[in-house]
């Protein structure tokens, strides 16, 4: 026992000792076999002890966790290192009994409990310094006017999507992943597949990899610019973080929520674009790299309560709700941000859907299903890849890894010069992509795209948009 707790105290000093720290997931000092998320986090209340079965799983999810975030840093080390599949077996079956020791220690055990919630991402003492009390009042007017924009592209791309290229006078880039699988298809997947004592669907790689294939989304783009183009990630010979467009590809996930007492999945599918091109001289919104992430809700049935939207920055999020659930506006709440609600009631979450984004911006600014609107040039196809590769993405020699994100869980080269005008609402580095786990979606109060209640949270409060 004393042995494998010292090999993971050994493996974690090497890795901080190399700057190359996960920020994905929140550590526990003193257990480096343990991290947790905001979902995990949401069961503290109700884990009785870790001897319960419900105790017991929670452990071994964190430390499954803290597995997979530790092989991802091992491989940023320099050589030499020990055999990958020897370290992976030696986590495990580590992890396995110290879990199953910790299950035993009820101090210990509450200890972790009090602890797992990772911390917010925003900074109190930012806040204070430009008096936020005061700051967010126009802010909070800057995000109604915002959303009003959004709502008149909205407006206008479904009053003109029929004769779309002859009304904006340029052709359109279509992307799709290309599903193997129905949605109806992976909804019997799901249904069948047992759960554990938190609700958690148990599949395999191979299953999750299905659900994603039957929600892929398409996407389509304004032509003409090299900047509009999906592409994968890689480091270049000089260690620069570039994207290559001519192989398109979506870095997929799976992630868990909670919504009236159930556990969803989520199904996450990340697209990456090489830049936002600045459009006048003071453009603090453009620079380098840009992404977007949309993301499915399934309840356990298999049926979609919802899907959202996000950029790779935490910006501009969009809700988007299926049959069956809603979020009503309400006025005036004013240190609570409201929630743009995308028309989506003549969407059928049960075929295809395709998103239409905003050239530049990469503003999602419609959602159909494909057979809706008929594709008026080939769609090229994406590869699926796993996100978690950018975390320890390998040099084209497959000589070093090196995660795409800082140890901060930024990437450094696409700071954008609005977080000199942004700051006072206490965002990290607004507008700057960052890894899943760490997107806050709200300059007014506190909101994150994990949080494991969101839609709860967004029913209850009736955060909708104003703009209606």
């Amino acid at each position: 026992m004393r042995a494998c707790a010292d090999r993971y105290q050994a493996l974690s000093r090497e890795i901080a000792r190399a700057g190359v720290r996960d920020a994905a997931y929140h550590r526990i000092d003193g257990f480096p076999y343990l991290r947790s998320s905001r979902f995990l986090a949401s069961f503290a209340g109700q884990l009785e002890n870790g001897g319960s079965e419900q105790g017991r799983e929670w452990l071994a999810q964190m430390n499954q966790l803290a597995n997979r975030g530790l092989l991802l840093e091992w491989q940023q080390l320099p050589p030499p290192r020990a055999d990958y599949r020897q370290l992976s077996a030696q986590l495990a079956r580590c992890g396995d009994m110290l879990v199953a020791d910790l299950s035993r220690r009820p101090q210990l055990f509450s200890d972790i409990v009090s602890r797992a919630r990772p911390r917010d991402h925003y900074q109190g003492w930012k806040r204070w310094l430009g008096l936020y009390p005061l700051a967010a009042l126009p802010f909070r007017r800057g995000v109604i006017g915002e959303h009003r924009h959004i709502k008149s592209l909205e407006t206008d791309y479904y009053r003109t999507r029929s004769e779309a290229e002859r009304h904006w006078s340029i052709p359109f880039t279509y992307y799709t992943q290309g599903a193997a699988v129905t949605p109806a298809e992976a909804q019997a997947l799901l249904r069948a597949a047992p759960s554990n004592s938190l609700g958690m669907p148990v599949l395999t790689e191979a299953q999750q990899a299905r659900l994603l294939a039957a929600w892929s989304p398409a996407w389509r783009l304004p032509a003409g610019a090299d900047n509009d183009l999906v592409g994968t990630l890689y480091w270049t010979d000089g260690g620069r973080l570039a994207v290559d467009t001519g192989k398109p590809g979506v870095y997929t996930f799976v992630t868990y929520g909670r919504y009236a007492g159930q556990t969803t999945v989520q199904l996450n599918y990340s697209v990456w674009f090489s830049q936002r091109r600045p459009t006048h001289r003071w453009d603090l919104l453009a620079g380098e790299l840009d992404g977007v992430i949309w993301r499915v809700h399934l309840l356990p049935s298999g049926r979609v309560l919802a899907a959202d939207t996000i950029h790779s920055c935490g910006c501009w999020y969009q809700l988007y709700p299926a049959t069956g659930f809603s979020v009503a506006p309400r006025q005036r709440q004013l240190y609570r941000e409201p929630v743009y609600v995308g028309a989506s009631a003549h969407i059928d979450f049960t075929e295809a859907v395709l998103l239409t984004l905003q050239a530049n911006s990469h503003l999602l600014i419609g959602v159909d299903n494909v057979a809706a609107v008929a594709p008026t040039a080939p769609m090229r196809r994406l590869s699926p890849l796993p996100y978690h590769q950018l975390r320890a993405l390998p040099a084209a020699d497959g000589q070093w890894r090196r995660s795409i994100f800082a140890e901060s869980g930024l990437i450094e080269s696409s700071r954008r010069g609005e977080r000199w005008l942004f700051w006072p609402m206490g965002v990290a580095s607004p507008g700057a992509m960052r890894i899943s786990g760490t997107h806050a979606i709200a300059f007014i109060g506190r909101r994150h795209f994990d949080d494991a209640g969101l839609l709860d949270l967004l029913q209850a409060q009736n955060i909708g948009h104003e703009a209606q």
